[in-house]
């Protein structure tokens, strides 16, 4: 990357200790690359990350329009911030919806309209 150049301290190389071997706090926790390589409890932990990610990567754009999600499974539940994350994705309008959806009827309705938003090219 172009600009200034990177502070002395940071382009020194490390060197390691006299033993020849690299300090202890660089070696890998054998149960963090064991939990990765497929064990139910490193699934676990992946799936978590990824849900924190996607989390955080909705609300990055549900900012716009002042909304925000905590729960992935319970927060698009009514179509509203799923409509409105659509909508400022594809910076599009998609139309009217129920705005105080109640009944579970006027939430399938909200739920289905991004939905064919996106089925149609």
């Amino acid at each position: 990357s172009g600009g200034r150049p990177l502070p002395e301290h940071t382009r020194q190389a490390r060197r390691l200790p006299s033993s020849g071997t690299a300090p202890t706090a660089a070696m890998p926790d054998e149960n963090v690359t064991e939990g990765l390589s497929g064990s139910k409890d490193g699934e676990a932990a992946r799936q978590k990350m990824q849900i924190k990610s996607f989390t955080a990567w909705v609300n990055l754009h549900l900012k716009q329009a002042g909304m925000a999600v905590e729960n992935l499974k319970t927060d698009f539940g009514d179509g509203i911030k799923l409509l409105r994350l659509v909508e400022i994705i594809s910076e599009e309008e998609l139309g009217k919806y129920n705005q105080n959806p109640v009944s579970k009827f006027q939430k399938v309705e909200n739920l289905n309209i991004p939905l064919k938003y996106n089925q149609n090219p």
